[in-house]
């Protein structure tokens, strides 16, 4: 019976590192889908700085001996240029999945550290996930910004939030589903 909690546990670490963008050293292989969040530029100011950025993200950050990845998609659509936050979430298309997107805009592109605007966009009510961007209120846009290094960090955490959120009835859920793996007779 402890063979069997303690084989789960080993595949339930796999889906976690998987699902996080990492993997052994060495070993690393960059994937994407249709479903990653969006790095969208809205400053067509400098091509070269946009080039860099996007390398910046894209650069595999290594911590304890693993490579980790922004698994994110790099858009350079004319029509977000020069839109603030709560337009460029209105004008996302309706099949846009993820909740939240990184936005390259003057200041970032003008700014040495170059420091990306992160745009989430959750349901305040907790419950609204179907919803299109365009119909997302104001009042749930909410904005920081952060380094390049750290944007495959943000995706991770926000990508992981949002399937929780989705998924389980309650954080209470998540506990119980790693209790279901402690042995009594320990």
């Amino acid at each position: 019976m402890i063979w069997s909690k303690v084989a789960c546990a080993f595949v339930l670490i796999a889906i976690v590192i998987q699902a996080a963008g990492c993997s052994r050293r060495d070993t690393a292989v960059k994937r994407g889908t249709e479903h990653d969040p969006w790095v969208i530029r809205t400053d067509f100011s400098n091509a070269n700085e946009w080039t860099r950025i996007c390398e910046l993200i894209a650069a595999p950050q290594t911590d304890m001996g693993m490579k980790f990845y922004a698994y994110v998609r790099f858009v350079g659509d004319e029509k977000f240029r020069g839109k603030e936050a709560r337009d460029v979430v209105v004008a996302l298309p309706d099949e846009y999945r993820a909740h939240f997107c990184f936005v390259v805009d003057g200041q970032c592109i003008t700014n040495p550290e170059h420091s990306i605007l992160v745009v989430g966009f959750y349901p305040s009510d907790g419950k609204s996930f179907t919803r299109k961007p365009r119909d997302t209120p104001a009042g749930d846009v909410a904005t920081f910004r952060a380094l390049p290094s750290q944007i495959q960090s943000i995706e991770t955490i926000y990508r992981s939030q949002t399937w929780i959120l989705k998924n389980l009835p309650s954080p209470l859920a998540a506990t119980v589903s790693i209790e279901a793996f402690r042995d009594d007779a320990a």
